[in-house]
């Protein structure tokens, strides 16, 4: 079959594999819900990202002539606005840095942030009150322990152990 997949020797075995590939799906989708956060979920979660693929896969070749066009249009759009992003990165280089206003494949971060910057000129101490040293460890405190069942919980460092005192030990 295509791509040596027995079921795809015939038109019947798209649906056929794609029903298979989602059985397999649930079946993990069950195991990682009923399994404590650790290294199991992580084969579990790998698994479950093959088994997605497949079914993105077998869908895409089954009913490609229809998403086409879509894509095409969508394709433009991204293009379109991508092109618009790197002259403006390209004119801010040129701006900056005039001897060499090539854009290089490391510039896009800094120069999207020149720009970004620029624009918007807000005063961080406008917005700064909104994310304290506080929110921004509970909420990672959060994202931690729910992805991976780990808390962070705040030390002493022992002296000698940070360069500043600004730094805090978890």
């Amino acid at each position: 079959g295509l791509f040596g997949v027995p079921e795809l020797s015939a038109p019947e075995g798209f649906r056929i594999a794609q029903e298979e590939a989602l059985r397999k799906a649930d079946s993990l989708v069950e195991r990682a819900c009923s399994t404590p956060p650790g290294p199991q979920t992580v084969v579990i979660f790998d698994e479950l990202s093959d088994a997605l693929c497949r079914v993105a896969d077998l869908r895409n070749l089954d009913y490609h002539e229809f998403t086409f066009p879509i894509q095409v249009k969508v394709d433009t759009y991204w293009k379109e606005i991508t092109v618009r992003d790197f002259e403006m990165m390209r004119k801010m280089k040129m701006k900056l840095n005039p001897q060499n206003s090539e854009l290089m494949p490391w510039d896009p971060p800094y120069y999207s942030g020149v720009i970004r910057a620029e624009r918007y000129n807000i005063e961080p101490s406008l917005y700064c009150p909104f994310f304290s040293l506080g929110a921004c460890m509970e909420g990672l405190n959060i994202l931690f322990n729910k992805l991976l069942g780990i808390s962070l919980y705040a030390e002493q460092p022992m002296k000698g152990e940070v360069w500043c005192e600004d730094v805090r030990k978890l």
